[in-house]
């Protein structure tokens, strides 16, 4: 890629932290008809698509962007299985596929998400977001149902298993990368709701209440941070 493509790409990483959504989207979505098999375009779009369908208010309009970028984040592993961020989309985009998914399919899936996790973790050990997202993949593991359990039981030798130990130990891992990490703060607190630590989890819900959100989901966890703040 020359000079001037990557500062193309850098005023994109720009738009991202501006919280520029359907700009960073667009722009994407015109690079990828320029540049198909290009990594750093792939995993970018990857994310624009996750950032974009997280504003979207209609469920089929969001899960339609979730696989439009899952398939990004995939051929960007097919195409450099050394990128880190190129695990870290796919992970975070298998999730979110997980919403849609029965519950056959979103335990199967648990595994590759963590897999690709880690792998991104251990190509960058510095990325909060891949930590956070490990906390939250511990997170759900350890919470879920009773049915859930019998069935991942049934159908795996060896399901996935996690504690709320283990998803504190990623979000406070993650907190002390970046303290400015709403999603984190608010996973954190929740982890401590589960492990019955109310004034640890009020002091995060107000925390995170006091970051400065970008996006509109940041700014709709804030209100359900500042609520959950209030009820304790």
């Amino acid at each position: 890629i020359n000079a001037e493509y990557m500062g193309d790409l850098a005023a994109v990483d720009q738009l991202e932290l501006d919280g520029k959504v359907q700009e960073m989207y667009d722009t994407l979505a015109f690079s990828m008809g320029e540049n198909p098999l290009n990594v750093e375009v792939l995993w970018r779009y990857a994310r624009a698509c996750y950032e974009f369908a997280e504003e979207q208010p209609e469920a089929a309009t969001r899960q339609q962007h979730f696989e439009d970028g899952l398939r990004a984040a995939q051929k960007a592993v097919d195409l450099d299985a050394q990128n880190a961020l190129a695990h870290k989309w796919f992970a975070i985009l298998l999730s979110k596929i997980g919403d849609y998914a029965p519950t056959k399919e979103k335990i199967g899936n648990s595994f590759h998400i963590k897999e690709h996790l880690l792998k991104a973790h251990e190509l960058n050990a510095t990325d909060p977001t891949v930590l956070h997202c490990l906390g939250v993949w511990c997170y759900r593991v350890a919470d879920i149902s009773w049915l859930e359990r019998k069935i991942a039981g049934a159908l795996f030798a060896a399901p996935p298993e996690a504690t709320f130990g283990e998803a504190e130990a990623y979000h406070l891992k993650a907190a002390a990368l970046n303290p400015d990490f709403i999603d984190n703060a608010v996973g954190l607190a929740d982890t401590y709701m589960k492990l019955n630590r109310k004034v640890e989890a009020k002091q995060w819900y107000e925390t995170a209440a006091k970051m400065k959100p970008v996006t509109e989901k940041e700014r709709r966890l804030q209100r359900s941070a500042s609520e959950k703040a209030e009820a304790l």
